[in-house]
This record gives C-alpha cells, structure tokens and sequence, in this order.
C-alpha cells in the first residue's frame, strides 16, 4: 500500500511532462494494483510475471475482461480486453523477456523487483531491462537497505526460529553505490527521490530504508 501511494504522489517524474498515453513497464508485477492505477490514467501497461496465477488474478481482482494466448512453449500472454484499460501481461521468465517480445517501453515503475532479485544476479537483471529503454524512458526503482553483513553471507527467505528478523534476503538489500554501479553502464545518473524507515518489525531492528530513485539515461 505504501508503494502505491508512493507512486501517486511521483507520478508527475514517471510521465515527465509526456501527456500522450506512455508504455510503462512494470517488471516482476504480480497483480499488483499499481497496474490498475496506471491503466486508469490512460497508459498501455506492460507487466513481466513468472507465477501465471498472479497474471490471471489481476484480471479477475479488477474485473477487466481478457485473452490469454500461449506466444510459445515458455511464455503466456494475458491482454485486456477493455477498450478503456490497456494491460499486457507477459507471464514467463523475466531473463528470457527482450525488446522483441516485449517491446520498447517509455517509462518504467520497478517496485521492489530488483530488491527481490538474487545479488549475483542483478547484472544480468539490468542488462535485460536496459536494452528495452531508450535515453527518453524514465525509471522510478524503489530499494531496500539494510545492513545485512550480520547475517553472515546467508541468502534464504525463511525467517529465524525466532521470528524477529529474517535472515538476508529476498528482499535483499541494495545500496545506492552498488544501485549506481549497476546501471554506469549504461550511461545513466541515479538520483534520490525519497527515503523513510521501514515499518516492519525487522526493518525497525535493522534501521531498514525504503528509498525512491530517479534513473536518468543519456544519448
């Protein structure tokens, strides 16, 4: 909920002036709500998701009528059929996802997806969202931090016998030196638009931020 409210209030950054209809990407989206929201405000909304349940259930939750077409062996595409709401969801591995699939975007909203991603594998997470941009597309990413040397170099998603933290990661933590390193490459500057403290119980005990970044990309 925080993050659709955080995208409401820099919504204005996201379309940057542009008031014709924009591709925006929204990658490892579930069903997430902010698709609804972007498609309400005229915009052809792209979704990347692996779990076809989630893609389905976008659908059903917001009452928007859809096809589903198998595109191959490895991929499934869910697409709106309301006139009034543009919604394209591509359920398949996020790596196997390119510009010929999916298109080139104007704009994307990475809520947390990078975060979710293994560190060893943000990399290639980068390269292959960065070759569906072009130096007009605006990226809004939201991250984690945390200190997560405490956990000693361990990556798993169950929680402690204690219930209080979780160990490191997903979400892992993600800096914003090691943020801007990634995307260098690609010949990008990366700004801070917002931080606040984490509201949950392991974000408190690990003084956790959530933060807003503006990535900005150069011909």
């Amino acid at each position: 909920m925080l993050m659709f409210r955080m995208l409401q209030l820099l919504y204005g950054t996201l379309v940057a002036g542009r008031s014709r209809s924009l591709r925006v990407l929204i990658p490892l989206c579930g069903a997430s709500k902010d698709i609804n929201w972007l498609a309400e405000q005229g915009h052809c909304v792209i979704g990347v998701e692996f779990v076809e349940l989630a893609c389905r259930q976008f659908f059903i939750d917001h009452e928007i009528p859809f096809v589903e077409k198998a595109m191959n062996k490895d991929c499934t595409i869910f697409k709106s059929r309301d006139a009034a709401k543009n919604v394209t969801l591509f359920c398949c591995d996020f790596f196997s996802a390119d510009k010929s699939i999916i298109g080139a975007v104007d704009a994307v909203w990475d809520r947390g997806s990078l975060t979710s991603i293994h560190p060893n594998d943000r990399g290639r997470y980068v390269e292959t969202i960065c070759q569906m941009l072009s130096p007009s597309t605006t990226y809004l990413i939201e991250t984690l931090n945390y200190d997560s040397s405490m956990f000693g170099g361990e990556t798993t998603s169950q929680y402690s016998m204690q219930l209080i933290v979780p160990v490191a990661g997903p979400p892992y933590s993600l800096p914003l030196d090691e943020l801007t390193s990634l995307f260098a490459p690609y010949n990008s500057t990366v700004e801070q638009l917002s931080k606040h403290y984490g509201t949950e119980a392991w974000h408190k005990r690990l003084a956790a931020t959530k933060n807003v970044f503006s990535i900005t990309f150069h011909a």
